[in-house]
């Protein structure tokens, strides 16, 4: 009774997403397990997945990945990294391993965190192209495809990123309303890597990137930044190594984001860690703040990178000053002045121009 009367008030409300939500959900079941004739493509692709503890989850990550309409066994190898998984997932990567023993590497280590786990993965990373999928999270049939086709079709493309939705893990729904979708206003938008304004990107998972440009500067996940961000650091210092190129940012390539609603996922939960308004201050925002200005063609989006995670802390904290209660005296000072430094290293017009920031938050922002 609840799901149907949401669903009312869904289509009452916004009968586009609705409809739109409703062929995503069908589209998926109907195809999910429908033979595919597997084509060739031009490129290769490595595939590493930090795992800990996913026996839920990986069934359908292998099975996204393994019935691509791209050749899997010729295109794409998946580089398993088991962070010290303590449930089945070793035994279901086994399983997958049996099947494609040569597109599947299995690789067991003590845990450590993802960053730890992606960054040995790459050392075992041998195609040009390296993507980052979360092994709780599936792809559609056409991913790889898609992405194979426009990085062939534009040469200069340095990295790839695909269309995120989000995939409503207890509802069993899907929502396209990312809010950084503006990304994706056509099919394929191509945008010089010097030159991308607030067209940010923050998740290492749904996009690509040359394997040439990570070994030859050693671009690596920072294991000090904690709880999240790890990928929007990576993305910067990939960006900042990139002497020219082209972003693609391919609509088509559909990438499937597990989103729980309950308050123990793990981004709810990450408002309750101290390293939240300390560390990736710390280590992420104010050195990439820092460093942009070495860096004059990437300074806009390195600040509206900033600015986007700012905006998040404050519609958290907007009012609710109790949700800072968990954080010693002393912490909250420090959070409050590591605020006001980043807040320092932006230029006041690129806040006042911002499309990321809310009218509320532009003007707490610029009185920081």
């Amino acid at each position: 009774m609840k799901t149907t009367k949401r669903k009312i008030k869904k289509i009452l409300n916004n009968p586009k997403l609705f409809f739109s939500d409703m062929y995503l959900k069908y589209n998926f079941h109907f195809k999910k397990w429908n033979p595919i004739s597997s084509a060739e493509g031009k490129n290769s692709f490595s595939i590493i997945a930090a795992i800990y503890n996913m026996e839920d989850h990986l069934p359908i990550f292998f099975q996204s990945i393994t019935t691509q309409s791209l050749n899997f066994k010729n295109h794409i190898k998946i580089i398993c990294i088991d962070d010290g998984s303590i449930d089945q997932s070793a035994q279901i990567i086994g399983e997958w391993q049996k099947q494609f023993p040569d597109n599947i590497i299995y690789i067991k280590k003590t845990n450590e965190g993802q960053a730890t786990a992606r960054n040995l993965g790459m050392l075992y990373t041998k195609t040009e192209w390296v993507t980052f999928i979360d092994p709780d999270d599936f792809i559609h049939k056409d991913y790889f495809k898609v992405i194979d086709s426009q990085i062939s079709q534009y040469p200069d493309i340095q990295m790839a990123v695909g269309y995120l939705i989000f995939y409503m893990n207890s509802l069993g729904s899907f929502k396209d309303t990312h809010p950084l979708k503006f990304r994706f206003k056509k099919n394929t938008v191509i945008k010089d890597i010097h030159d991308l304004g607030e067209f940010i990107n923050l998740s290492a998972s749904s996009s690509f990137f040359k394997n040439s440009i990570i070994q030859e500067n050693r671009i690596t996940f920072d294991n000090k930044v904690k709880p999240n961000f790890e990928d929007g650091k990576f993305i910067i210092d990939y960006l900042q190594a990139c002497s020219f190129g082209k972003v693609g940012f391919i609509k088509q390539a559909k990438y499937f984001y597990r989103k729980s609603q309950t308050p123990t996922s793990t981004i709810d939960l990450s408002w309750t860690n101290p390293a939240k308004f300390l560390d990736i201050w710390l280590y992420a925002f104010l050195p990439i703040l820092q460093h942009e200005k070495f860096n004059l063609s990437l300074s806009y989006t390195i600040q509206a990178t900033v600015l986007y995670e700012i905006n998040n802390y404050i519609s958290h904290l907007i009012n609710r000053n109790d949700r800072l209660a968990f954080l010693s005296p002393q912490q909250k000072e420090t959070f409050l002045n590591l605020i006001k430094e980043a807040v320092s290293l932006i230029d006041k017009n690129i806040i006042w121009k911002s499309t990321l920031l809310s009218p509320k938050c532009k003007i707490i922002t610029l009185e920081y």
